[in-house]
């Protein structure tokens, strides 16, 4: 799979994946499985589509609209060395980058894998740790459960960035297939349609 990536949906001009207007880029693949997931059909790595990195350059760096990328998954860190090839270039061209992992910081930073160090050098914001269905929360944007962290890696953002970060979008795609984005109770979704 070298240089490219293996992607479950891209999403463009979104405003549930991180502070302002995002595209953001669903990794396929997940070693970690969490119990509860809200994408379990992000798990296998045998599923997605494979881009080539300048497909997926070339597509960010022509939308004029956003501030920043967002790498979700699946586990973006399976896919660290391409990811951050792209964080880098994308950050150099003014963007954000913001990474969600089920991992935490102090295990990414005990594996001492030059890969994940290369992705965090390149990350802006990190929100780390497994969803925990026990410790549910929808208290805070972006996250659902309470062990979830924010790790802001540099001075582009903080806290006050995430105020304004919606719950929900719904996009209807063009077979008629409605999508529900973001980090919430979905019963709130459910009840916009009864």
């Amino acid at each position: 799979m070298e240089d490219k990536l293996n992607i479950y949906q891209f999403i463009e001009n979104t405003r549930v994946e991180g502070p302002g207007l995002r595209d953001c880029i669903y990794l396929q693949g997940c070693s970690i499985r969490c119990e509860g997931c809200t994408s379990p059909q992000t798990w296998d790595e045998e599923n997605g589509t494979l881009y080539s990195l300048d497909f997926i350059i070339d597509k960010v760096l022509s939308n004029d609209l956003i501030e920043g990328v967002t790498f979700s998954g699946g586990e973006p860190f399976n896919q660290a060395r391409n990811l951050s090839k792209i964080a880098k270039l994308f950050q150099e061209n003014g963007l954000s980058v913001v990474v969600f992992t089920g991992y935490t910081l102090e295990s990414i930073l005990e594996y001492d894998n030059n890969d994940y160090i290369e992705l965090l050098k390149y990350t802006d914001l990190l929100i780390d740790g497994p969803f925990i269905l026990s410790q549910k929360d929808f208290s805070r944007p972006l996250v659902g459960s309470s062990n979830q962290k924010f790790h802001f890696l540099s001075d582009r953002y903080s806290m006050d960035d995430l105020s304004d970060v919606r719950n929900f979008e719904l996009r209807i795609l063009p077979d008629g297939e409605i999508l529900v984005l973001g980090v919430g109770d979905k019963s709130e979704v459910k009840d916009l349609f009864l």
